[in-house]
């Protein structure tokens, strides 16, 4: 009997366990042959972000990349910060979806808000920090 022969139409536990580290052992593998040179330089894209509040108050607004590559708006990182005393305080987080959507229920409270998307690092590819305009809540 071979490691992937099935008995039923399922694997052993045992056979599952090889099958996984088989796998495991091949993606390793390929992150290492794709993996670019340390010499390689990033190329930074651009991004931008966009913030509205909404009802008792829910803040939502979307991702985009300059080339629109999915990578770059799918599960990014959103703080929505609101201006306390003249500093950017970060009041929640969240993160997009597959479009590059967002949303967040937060506390009800008059002032200035913003949404920030961090810079991130992927491989040779690198996005830049995306700020919203500033949005009123009176």
């Amino acid at each position: 009997m071979s490691l992937f022969t099935r008995a039923r139409g399922r694997l052993h536990p045992h056979q599952r366990l090889a099958a996984v580290a088989v796998f495991a052992g091949l993606l390793t593998a390929f992150q290492v042959i794709v993996a670019p040179p340390a010499s390689a330089q990033t190329t930074p894209h651009d991004r931008t972000i966009s913030l509205a509040l909404r009802k008792h108050l829910v803040a939502r607004g979307r991702v985009r990349s300059s080339n629109d590559f999915l990578p770059y708006r799918y599960n990014v990182p959103v703080r929505i910060q609101r201006k306390v005393e003249g500093d950017w305080r970060t009041i929640a987080s969240t993160r997009t979806t597959a479009r590059g959507l967002f949303h967040e229920r937060i506390r009800d409270r008059a002032g200035k808000y913003r949404a920030v998307a961090p810079k991130l690092h992927q491989g040779i590819v690198a996005c830049r920090r995306a700020v919203s305009r500033v949005v009123m809540n009176a």
